[in-house]
């Protein structure tokens, strides 16, 4: 997912010294680790937002950066670099940001770039398994992140994701809140298809609408 911050173009101050791996020239003043990077930056020269863990389409950011003329950022005045950024996010929002239509939701049929373009990562592991007790019963599902597993048709379901070294459980609008539900939305992930998410590092217990009981872990 790609982001606009009027805050991160303000710094004017700083000299670039690294490389930008979408634009290759000298735009950025940190460098950025995959694994430990918290701390986003444009390219000085493409406007690119760089994150060690960033999942933007590098291509299609350099084709929206040179159908709009490849301006340099630091080379504009303030206001001017930020209707330019503007503009870029814009652009490549609408053509490289998937939301799912009503007919996807209502059928459960969506790419599956709802959930990587929030950097949830696409992971099979057969060692390991997702397991939902309720009502007596134990069902278990194989532990494949992004991917929507059914527990009554198609009005209670759920998913797991899995990003930063951490596991989050996606739960559909059948099960009620409680004080583990993160208030957070996810581009065309939830609320479009989800209702709730929570941390799965630990057992998570549940309630659906009907006052059943839920515990979900991954074994």
């Amino acid at each position: 997912m790609f982001i606009f911050k009027t805050s991160m173009l303000m710094d004017d101050d700083l000299r670039p010294v690294y490389r930008c791996p979408v634009c290759g020239n000298i735009g950025l003043i940190r460098e950025h680790d995959p694994i430990s990077d918290n701390a986003p930056e444009y390219c000085r020269c493409c406007g690119g937002f760089v994150l060690g863990r960033s999942n933007l389409d590098t291509n299609a950011w350099m084709r929206v950066w040179h159908d709009h003329g490849a301006k340099h950022l630091w080379e504009m005045p303030f206001e001017e670099r930020c209707d330019y950024q503007r503009i870029l996010v814009e652009e490549y929002s609408k053509k490289h940001i998937y939301i799912p239509s009503e007919a996807d939701i209502r059928d459960l049929d969506f790419e599956e770039r709802a959930f990587t373009q929030n950097f949830f990562k696409t992971i099979s592991d057969p060692d390991k398994k997702i397991v939902v007790e309720t009502s007596g019963k134990k069902i278990e599902f194989p532990y494949v992140t992004n991917t929507i597993y059914k527990l009554d048709g198609d009005r209670i379901f759920l998913a797991v994701g899995e990003k930063y070294n951490s596991k989050f459980l996606f739960l559909s609008d059948e099960f009620q809140y409680n004080n583990n539900v993160y208030r957070t939305a996810y581009v065309g992930l939830l609320p479009d298809i989800f209702q709730l998410s929570m941390p799965l590092d630990e057992t998570c217990e549940v309630e659906d609408n009907d006052g059943n009981e839920y515990m979900i872990y991954v074994e």
